[in-house]
């Protein structure tokens, strides 16, 4: 066989072998990764759905003094940094129709409760209800939260117990809020 015959044979193949890579096994490979992105981003958003649903549930039961600051400071940090970055991987959650609705609700909740519109306990107890509503139209997955919830409530379960007596006090004053979650708040600058 000729020599020129040897290097258009080579060079035919490694050209097949390239389109078909391209025209294949690319596409297949970028599924793949949007898959697992979705899979890590779902698993990261219900823990944070799940540690916002007790969150919210235990500081529904203190006075408006004490929700002030968690409202003012809440962030969205998981379901911000999924939806802004990875949108794609976003979609490709079954249930996220219902995780957008539920973090929509909870903007404009927020939103309320900071322009003072709705008080800080209420707040509170209407981002539980958010998150409770969108289980009971089957948008969230309640037994994979309930499950989230639970490992918060037996993480800390002392703290659990003994919520009411969880204001830390320096020299009679209330200076914050230690929550069962480890959450802590500053509620003023005294020391």
């Amino acid at each position: 066989m000729a020599e020129w015959i040897k290097i258009l044979l080579s060079t035919l193949s490694g050209l097949a072998i390239g389109l078909l890579s391209a025209l294949v096994f690319e596409p297949v490979k970028q599924d793949i990764i949007r898959r697992r992105t979705a899979r890590r981003a779902e698993k990261a958003i219900y823990q944070e759905i799940g540690e916002l649903h007790y969150m919210f549930d235990l500081f529904s039961s203190f006075p408006d003094s004490h929700n002030k600051l968690p409202i003012r400071r809440m962030r969205f940090e998981v379901f911000d940094y999924y939806y802004g970055q990875h949108r794609e991987a976003f979609y490709s959650i079954p249930c996220h129709a219902g995780i957008r609705s539920v973090y929509s609700q909870f903007e404009l909740l927020l939103q309320d409760a900071r322009q003072g519109n709705v008080g800080p306990s209420a707040t509170m107890r209407e981002l539980k209800e958010a998150i409770d509503y969108g289980i009971d139209c089957g948008g969230l997955d309640g037994e994979r939260l309930k499950a989230i919830a639970d490992t918060y409530k037996g993480r800390d379960r002392k703290a659990h117990r003994n919520v009411h007596r969880l204001l830390t006090k320096r020299n009679g004053q209330e200076i914050g809020v230690k929550t069962a979650g480890g959450f802590c708040c500053e509620l003023s600058h005294s020391r």
